[in-house]
């Protein structure tokens, strides 16, 4: 003990000497304990360890007032050398031996580490929880138990116990370094559970706080929860968040990752149809051709062509909406007459300056089809595409018989007007007037 206090560096030769010759002698503890301490100060804990597991084996009368320090640090010697079984038998018997210490939660947490670090993973959980239900309300201690109860709840794949957890932590301690991790996780399990109102906002959470690590898979269940709710303003920004991810982390990969799969067709295909309804021209024509372009369109693919061939009209992308329609009866062979088809068709060619082609189309019609308004709708086509030809005089006799022999408040209007113009192409005043006056009187609204 001398040598502790004047010479401590000749403690090792002079401890080990003594221990050597008197063995038997009642401060051999006592010159173990020393020695024990001394190589932990120096942080030689191989050496030391011989000696905390002496004094620990059978702590002396004497030495009862250390045994909770022995015990102690018998496993944080285990702890540093990483004989994480060691420290786990030493922390372990203090949690029972000595309940009321102030090392207590310090000798948890030690023990809680080391059946992890030595792959007993359900023992480690059971010390954090242990450790989550005595700590102080918002301390350091009960955070970290949190956090690796919800951890390894997440290991064991048990899904509903790693929420509760990591709810409580976001609840508690909101900037945890794992709050991104957390909220993904909760949003997750209450997505798997169909509660979109709670997953919702942890999914936002999640992406937000981890932009690079959460942003794809969470917009992927964004999208879907937007399309259960039926709110298609959502399901586009969700959807365009979703390819922005997919877009980032494939240039971030640099072409070494797997292909990220799109949305499914069925959602873009939803998409599509909803914004039709809703007059959203622009935003229908995009996703059906997402649908076009899909890698697994299935079954949505024909009507997809069908309905942006349409969408593309309106849009005034003439040319695109005939390579539309006609990819349309590539795959709908059965339906590639239809009068839908034919007169949508005929309608986009003329637009496209394809006069004989939407002549074609309105003869289909005509020649099939003598009596109903869709024969009048080919009949105008068809002067139209004389009209726009520059066949002004075959235009005008086409608009004067639709005029005379069909009467409809939308298209006779259009005829009489199609044989004024014409008419006026020709120099043909009489014929001018006529039609003017015919106009004036069966449709006074829509003007001369």
């Amino acid at each position: 003990m001398s040598h502790r206090e004047l010479e401590p560096d000749s403690l090792p030769t002079r401890g080990a000497e003594f221990l050597e010759g008197w063995p038997d002698s009642p401060l051999v503890p006592t010159v173990q304990m020393l020695l024990a301490d001394y190589f932990n100060r120096k942080n030689e804990y191989e050496k030391a360890l011989p000696y905390w597991e002496k004094l620990a084996e059978k702590i002396p009368a004497d030495l009862q007032k250390n045994a909770e320090s022995i015990v102690f640090e018998l496993g944080r010697t285990n702890f540093k050398l990483k004989k994480w079984a060691g420290a786990a038998s030493a922390y372990s018997r203090f949690t029972k031996e000595f309940p009321k210490s102030s090392l207590l939660v310090s000798a948890r947490e030690q023990l809680a580490i080391s059946y992890y670090n030595d792959n007993k993973l359900k023992e480690s959980l059971t010390v954090w929880q242990v450790i989550a239900d005595t700590a102080a309300p918002k301390s350091d201690t009960r955070q970290r138990a949190l956090e690796q109860c919800g951890l390894l709840e997440a290991k064991f794949e048990h899904k509903k116990e790693m929420s509760v957890y990591f709810e409580q932590l976001l609840s508690e301690f909101p900037n945890t370094s794992i709050r991104a991790y957390a909220a993904y996780n909760v949003g997750d399990f209450a997505y798997d559970s169909k509660d979109f109102k709670k997953a919702e906002p942890m999914l936002l959470k999640a992406r937000e706080w981890d932009p690079a690590a959460m942003a794809l898979p969470c917009s992927g269940m964004l999208c879907t929860i937007a399309y259960s709710n039926k709110d298609l303003a959502k399901a586009i920004t969700y959807i365009k968040d979703y390819e922005v991810a997919a877009e980032e982390k494939k240039a971030a990969s640099k072409g070494d990752a797997k292909p990220i799969a799109p949305m499914k067709a069925a959602l873009y295909f939803w998409v599509a149809q909803t914004a039709r309804e809703k007059g959203q021209t622009e935003n229908a024509a995009q996703f059906y051709t997402k649908v076009t372009e899909h890698v697994a369109p299935g079954e949505f693919l024909p009507f997809a062509w069908l309905a942006l061939a349409e969408e593309q009209y309106k849009l005034k992308q003439y040319k695109e909406s005939v390579a539309s329609f006609k990819k349309y009866q590539e795959l709908q062979p059965q339906y590639a007459h239809t009068v839908q088809v034919i007169l949508g068709l005929g309608k986009s060619y003329l637009a496209a300056g394809q006069f004989e082609d939407a002549r074609a189309m309105a003869k289909e019609i005509t020649s099939t089809d003598a009596e109903s308004a869709n024969n009048a709708i080919a009949r105008l086509i068809e002067a139209d595409s004389y009209f726009g030809a520059g066949d002004y005089d075959s235009a005008a006799k086409y608009y004067s018989v639709l005029a005379v022999v069909h009467h409809d408040p939308e298209i006779t209007p259009k005829a009489i007007k199609g044989a004024i113009k014409s008419y006026q192409k020709l120099g043909d005043q009489k014929s001018v007037d006529k039609w003017k006056e015919e106009l004036r009187k069966s449709y006074p609204k829509e003007g001369a």
